[in-house]
């Protein structure tokens, strides 16, 4: 499944035809309280399964959530709708468990998405459409270009007690990489005092920020070789 927005505007505007769900009654409703705050989400279902209309490969369903935010006296101070596509037959999960899949899936949206969207541009811009192989190729890319910061960024020193901004985390994540690589192809002996060692720890930890963080581990102080 696959949040839709207005990048995919044929099928967006095919989730967005409230017509074709029955809007009376959710199939799935729930409500949770956070910082003080109630959320109720509401889950309404469309079977595409063989609707030509649905332009995309395995599409099964399309989802709409409303989501409401109520303050303390049980005002409403927020709403929002969101749409999806799955793959997954009507059927297989139960409507309950449709509804708990796309709130696991807006904390992605709210984390990882929301990095790719604002920081990486995603959404602005979307190269390689030719074919389905392509278009994958590239959101796996991006994936793992993500992995590569966010594990960059966690082992940077934080400022403030606060995490490094994932700009600053991305600049030195570069400038770490061209060093790496511009020292790769300086000979031996022109290479300055200690860089066997300097280089060893950068590019352990451009490895490990490329494996992700459970491969993270810290790195040994070690001392400069001493000269003769």
């Amino acid at each position: 499944m696959f949040g839709l927005k207005g990048n995919q505007p044929h099928l967006y505007g095919l989730a967005c035809e409230h017509r074709h769900y029955s809007v009376g009654k959710p199939l799935a409703r729930t409500v949770e309280k956070y910082r003080g705050h109630t959320i109720e989400r509401e889950l309404y279902a469309r079977d595409v399964a063989g609707d030509p209309e649905a332009d995309i490969e395995d599409a099964r369903q399309l989802w709409y959530v409303c989501q409401a935010t109520y303050d303390r006296r049980g005002e409403c101070i927020a709403a929002e709708q969101r749409y999806f596509v799955t793959s997954i037959p009507a059927g297989t999960l139960s409507r309950d468990q449709e509804l708990a899949l796309v709130r696991m899936h807006w904390g992605i949206e709210n984390s990882c998405h929301w990095t790719m969207d604002v920081m990486l541009g995603e959404d602005d811009s979307q190269p390689c459409q030719a074919s389905r192989a392509s278009i994958e190729t590239v959101s796996w890319l991006r994936i793992i270009g993500y992995n590569a910061v966010s594990a960059w960024r966690q082992q940077s020193p934080p400022r403030d007690r606060k995490p490094v901004a994932w700009a600053r985390a991305m600049e030195t994540l570069r400038d770490a990489l061209l060093f790496a690589q511009r020292q790769s192809k300086t000979p031996p002996d022109a290479r300055p005092a200690g860089h066997p060692l300097l280089h060893c720890a950068l590019t352990s930890r451009i490895r490990a920020a490329a494996l992700g963080p459970g491969h993270l581990r810290p790195a040994a102080p070690s001392a400069a070789p001493r000269r003769s």
